[in-house]
């Protein structure tokens, strides 16, 4: 694919690393176009603007560190940082009551991630040679997913058996 012209070898293995790097934004940009939907439908815009050019702001210091260090990786891993600190920006802006439905709408989607996931996986696998590395980064992509997403479902059955608790009590005329 860019081996054609004067792309030789050793520059396409170099793109292959800043395209793994940038994989691991992948799910942090999913992630940030649902947020900042959930902020405009609460007409809160201006914390759309703020978190992006915070995150752009770090992009660009992040990029320039790396840089020097990791090359062309750097400005990959800039990249990556910044996609992720923006979607946490944005979540953590959003109420208790649209964190709970953001999380159960990105949970509801887990089964069809996971069966896509090991597909491709078990594919890359299969298809031997030159795959296995990118098989191992879907498969710790795949790891990373359900750990966040578990952490995720135990918060929310945390957060909902606590509240469970309070109401029991009001309504017990137990005083909190």
């Amino acid at each position: 694919l860019f081996g054609g012209g004067r792309f030789g070898t050793a520059a396409v293995w170099r793109t292959v690393a800043v395209v793994r790097l940038f994989a691991f934004a992948l799910p942090a940009y999913c992630a940030v176009h649902l947020f900042v939907r959930a902020h405009y439908a609460a007409r809160r815009g201006w914390t759309v603007v703020f978190c992006a050019a915070s995150a752009l702001a770090l992009n660009i210091l992040a990029s320039l560190c790396l840089v020097w260090r990791f090359g062309e990786r750097g400005i990959a891993l800039g990249t990556v940082v910044s996609a992720w600190v923006n979607a946490a920006l944005l979540f953590l802006r959003l109420s208790e009551t649209e964190r709970g439905e953001v999380v159960s709408g990105l949970v509801g989607g887990w089964r069809r991630f996971l069966g896509a996931a090991a597909a491709v996986a078990l594919a890359l696998l299969c298809a031997g040679d030159g795959w296995s590395g990118l098989a191992r980064t879907v498969a710790a992509g795949l790891a990373g997913y359900i750990a966040f997403t578990g952490r995720e479902i135990l918060m929310e059955i945390k957060r909902n058996t606590s509240k469970a608790d309070k109401k029991e009590q009001i309504e017990s005329g137990v005083a909190l």
